[in-house]
């Protein structure tokens, strides 16, 4: 009985240390990938809430969650947002690893049946691994480096949220038109910033050319410069 008594308290202790390592390091990634990639944010986010809610709600929501994010990562890395993104992205990459080295060959994490810490570690990873992504960087870094997490997400999938082959089929058709959404929005995104570039460098050109006519206009006409034109004669 005292063994027992053991098991169930060292086992505790080590979900809940487990479940604050797994909040610490994934959870500021899921949110730069689902809130503040501007690409995932317009082409997979809002377009699902704007399925199931009004305009003002969504816009509310959006709002809180897109600051919320923020804060998360400004908080956990006291840095610039753009350092933020990509330390968050190589933290969870760094807590992915571990989970790897820690599941090993076992099915689930504490065993051969699944426990509250797997499916909460499911529900970090699902969307990772299945969600259409612009960025897809800890995507890859698990298909590679950890098969055998892209394993666990799969057999949670299988064995208890199994979908009906039709829905599985329309499933995977939206999610290849979404990548493909987010293929199109990357394109017109990197355009848009081809034709800055290039209406700015005009502008520029431009703004000196005009820039130089009014000072040799202006020094002119204060008699600063003058022109003279020289006749010989016979």
């Amino acid at each position: 009985m005292s063994r027992y008594l053991e098991d169930i308290i060292y086992d505790k202790c080590d979900y809940v240390t487990l479940k604050c390592f797994v909040d610490t390091n994934l959870y500021p990634a899921y949110m730069s990938m689902t809130w503040l990639d501007e690409c995932n944010y317009n082409v997979v986010t809002k377009p699902l809430l704007a399925q199931h809610w009004g305009w003002l709600s969504r816009w509310a929501y959006n709002r809180a969650m897109r600051r919320t994010a923020e804060i998360v990562l400004l908080e956990r890395y006291h840095t610039s947002m753009k350092e933020a993104k990509k330390l968050a992205a190589a933290n969870a990459m760094h807590c992915v690893q571990y989970l790897s080295e820690r599941l090993g060959e076992q099915p689930y994490f504490f065993g051969n049946n699944p426990s509250a810490f797997d499916a909460y570690v499911f529900g970090y990873l699902a969307p990772i691994i299945l969600m259409p992504q612009s960025n897809d960087k800890i995507k890859t870094f698990i298909n590679w480096n950890c098969p055998n997490i892209h394993a666990f997400v799969f057999r949670i999938l299988e064995n208890y949220l199994d979908l009906p082959a039709l829905e599985k089929e329309e499933h995977y058709e939206r999610m290849g038109r979404i990548q493909h959404d987010i293929e199109c929005y990357k394109d017109m995104m990197a355009q848009r910033a081809l034709n800055r570039a290039k209406y700015s460098m005009k502008n520029v050109l431009a703004f000196a050319t005009v820039a130089v006519a009014l000072s040799i206009a202006c020094a002119y006409y204060t008699g600063c410069v003058s022109f003279s034109s020289t006749t010989s004669g016979a």
